[in-house]
Parts: structure tokens; sequence; C-alpha cells
């Protein structure tokens, strides 16, 4: 079995046709296993763990714990990316010792063991990609120019975030929610910082943001942006992108060489959007419960 890389030019149930190095290959149908889509530019394995690890140190929940080369995060169960192993050493697997560790944790944690499955990183023999829970995909692009787009509305940037921005990234209004633990893990960070963006109109939170700069594997200070929102009502009008690039400009400011953010695969119109701001596609990631 082999890998046959290239632009993808046609395909059904009889034959595959890709284009590369200049000519085109002509693929029998019957002997494509799978097929997938790939980075927007070559990237090393070496690099989505280094990178993740800077995901990992912004993301880290209440409480964290290595084990067999997975960095293990728990966070009142609030969230996906907070209460979850990834992979972040080149020696993690997914093998028998590692499988039990993991669940050991957070079966002491009250937490189902859920982990973060990293394209290339976790080789799909070991999980089928294609049962994986929210497919996302990793977006990077400089920090060098941001263009600075302008909506006429201030967008505030603050080291914590205001109740109605924790409900609404709870996705509740109910005023019993966690309010307080929701927050608590928002503004959790390992060795960096974090900001939350705000645009409110007529008393009403209209689009958020929040971002957080860390190192990655290798030392380097990455911005992760996550958690951008926009009303309904309100999108298209450029809000977004305006977050966004206050975010890029304010994690600049904070000594960052590149930023990142997450989008889920089935959000196609905010892929666009950051396509158009000058993101690329680097990897992509699923979870799954051991």
């Amino acid at each position: 079995m082999s890998d046959v890389t290239g632009v993808l030019e046609h395909h059904d149930d009889t034959v595959v046709t890709v284009r590369r190095d200049g000519e085109t290959l002509s693929i029998p149908g019957e002997l494509v296993v799978s097929m997938r889509v790939l980075s927007d530019t070559p990237v090393r394995i070496s690099a989505i763990r280094s990178l993740e690890w800077a995901a990992g140190r912004a993301w880290p929940g209440l409480e964290q714990h290595t084990a067999d080369g997975w960095l293990l995060r728990a966070g009142l169960g609030h969230s996906r990316r907070a209460n979850s192993a990834v992979p972040v050493d080149r020696h993690a697997t997914l093998n028998a010792a590692s499988v039990a560790a993991i669940g050991a944790w957070y079966r002491e944690r009250r937490l189902p063991a859920m982990i973060t499955v990293v394209e290339r990183v976790i080789p799909a023999a070991h999980i089928d990609p294609t049962t994986l829970e929210m497919p996302t995909a990793v977006m990077v692009r400089s920090l060098d120019p941001i263009p600075g787009a302008g909506v006429g509305l201030p967008i505030t940037l603050a080291d914590q975030p205001s109740d109605a921005w924790v409900r609404t990234y709870a996705g509740s209004r109910d005023c019993a929610i966690d309010v307080d633990g929701w927050r608590s893990v928002l503004c959790a960070v390992r060795d960096g910082v974090v900001g939350f963006a705000s645009v409110e109109a007529d008393g009403e939170l209209i689009a958020c943001g929040r971002a957080a700069v860390t190192a990655d594997g290798d030392g380097v200070s990455r911005l992760g942006i996550t958690a951008l929102w926009t009303a309904a009502s309100r999108r298209g009008t450029g809000i977004g992108s305006a977050v966004t690039d206050r975010l890029l400009a304010w994690g600049r400011g904070q000594g960052a060489e590149s930023a990142y953010l997450q989008v889920e695969l089935a959000n196609t119109d905010a892929i666009r959007l950051y396509r158009r701001l000058g993101f690329t596609r680097h990897h992509t990631y699923g979870y799954h419960t051991l």
C-alpha cells in the first residue's frame, strides 16, 4: 500500500485522476482505500506536535498531567478542549499502557476519557478518522501584515470575560449556568497570557473572541484565536473580521510570531472567511472517547 499526493482532478467509482509534477495519474477505483485533504503546504509531523503543544497550553483546563507523551487536561467538564488528552511528544501513541493511564486519570475525575486524535500524529490505523467527533481544521498565518479592518464599533479587550461573554460561549443565557466555573476554564492559560475581545451594540454583546499567547514545543510564541462568535443578525457586516484582526494585533504586541485558529470542518463559511484573512490549513483533528 502506498500514498499518492497531488491535485485531485476527477474521481468516481471506476477511476481517480490526480495531477502532480506536470503529469496526470489515473488510478483504478478498486485500488483506492481512502482520500483526504492535505495541508496547503508540506507540514512535518514534528511541526504538528509542536503547534499542539501551544494549543494545549492555551486551553489547559484547571488541572494537567502528562502520561506516555500525552497532555491530559481537566476543566470541570466545560468544553472538549479543556477536558481531553492531546499527544504532544513524539513517543505518544495509543497502546494498552497509554489507554489505561488516560482512562484511569479521567475516571478519578469522573470525566469521560476523551482524546484529541491529531492527523498523522495518531495513525488512521489506530482510530478510523471517519468516526471522530467534531472534525476540526487547524489554520495558521503569519502576523505581518495585519489588515486592520474597521466596523465603526469599539472592540474592547479584557483579561477576563464578562458574564454575557461566558454565557454566549457556553451556549446558554440560563442564569443557573456555572458562570464562575466557565470563566475559570476560559481564563486558564499555561505559561502565557490570555485576552478576551468584545463588541457591544445597544447594551448587547454582538461579537466576541478569545486569544492566548503560549510557547509551542520549540519555544516559539504562538497566538491561538478561539471562541470567535458573531450574532446571527450581524454576520456578513465585517465584525468577525475586525475582531480577528484586533486579536491578531494584540497577539503580535504580546510577542507572538504566528497565529493559529481552530474551525470545525463543517463550518465552510468560517473557513472561507479565515482564508480571506490569510489563514491556511495546517492539520486536522477530532475527538474520540475511549
